[in-house]
């Protein structure tokens, strides 16, 4: 399964390494593939947490 992200203008889930929104067309800011990995983790410790609540 592919990573998404959430699209910091429309707010439509899209794939991490989009680097264009397919749904408002806008560009998104580029960051380097520390950050996304950081901020893939952090994504899936929150899912796994949400998944314990429910």
């Amino acid at each position: 399964m592919e990573e998404l992200k959430t699209c910091p203008f429309c707010g439509e889930e899209i794939l991490a390494v989009a680097r264009k929104c397919k749904h408002c067309g806008e560009w998104l800011p580029q960051e380097d593939a520390g950050q996304q990995q950081e901020k893939s983790a952090e994504q899936q410790q929150e899912q796994g947490a949400a998944a314990e609540e429910g």
